[in-house]
């Protein structure tokens, strides 16, 4: 009899670990519409279906995007906090600008990042061919990632802008526009998260709030 139980436990769980095994794979599995060079890979996480555009100045002097898809293929792109929370939330929280904004804020930080490694590398070596132009481009996205950080943090008053405040008694807690900004855009961290880390308790009231701030915060950066 114990051995009947054994034996019935063992294919329990290697039943539970081949479902497991299939919604992992069924996670990464790649629509048709990205075409055959996209491999499946579970491990990538969610992904969101992208048309490539490429941008164009009319006669008219308007620029406008146009698509530019191979046979009507589409580009699958890994899901960043931004499409995460309008999934979650399931609508929109965000203008496209404000998301183009803040993309392009966390890109500019990462490769700013991976820059001042190359920085010290010519520096060790002694400089080289090329290497004049590389730091005259470092320092110029050094000084854009500083103006759209001013932009976020700072009104036109120069005071520092709060996101999120709350007044109990006599004590105040607050969430900074420049930190939520770098929270989101560069940690990625949801909108749900950046109140679990400053103690609040996810109210929609809250989330309302903090998604107001943000895109304020990305509407001063697209004008830095």
């Amino acid at each position: 009899m114990m051995h009947v139980v054994f034996k019935t436990a063992a294919k329990d769980r290697d039943a539970e670990e081949a479902e497991r095994i299939r919604r992992v794979k069924a996670a990464g599995k790649v629509p048709r519409v990205c075409g055959p060079e996209v491999i499946e890979a579970p491990a990538r996480g969610p992904i969101r279906l992208v048309v490539p555009k490429v941008v164009r100045v009319t006669d008219g002097g308007d620029v406008e995007r146009i698509p530019v898809s191979h046979e009507g293929r589409k580009v699958a792109k890994v899901c960043d906090v931004f499409d995460l929370m309008e999934a979650r939330t399931r609508r929109k929280l965000f203008s496209d600008v404000q998301i183009d904004v803040g993309r392009r804020y966390a890109s500019l930080v990462e490769r700013h990042a991976k820059g001042a490694t190359k920085c010290s590398s010519l520096e060790a070596s002694g400089g080289g061919s090329g290497s004049g132009e590389f730091m005259d481009a470092f320092l110029s996205e050094g000084q854009e990632i500083a103006a759209m950080r001013r932009a976020a943090a700072y009104d036109r008053d120069g005071r520092e802008v709060v996101a999120l405040e709350v007044r109990r008694a006599s004590k105040v807690r607050r969430i900074m526009a420049g930190d939520l900004v770098e929270r989101v855009c560069v940690g990625q961290q949801s909108l749900s998260a950046v109140l679990r880390a400053h103690g609040w308790t996810n109210r929609g009231s809250h989330i309302e709030a903090l998604a107001l701030s943000l895109g304020a915060a990305l509407d001063r950066m697209r004008r830095a």
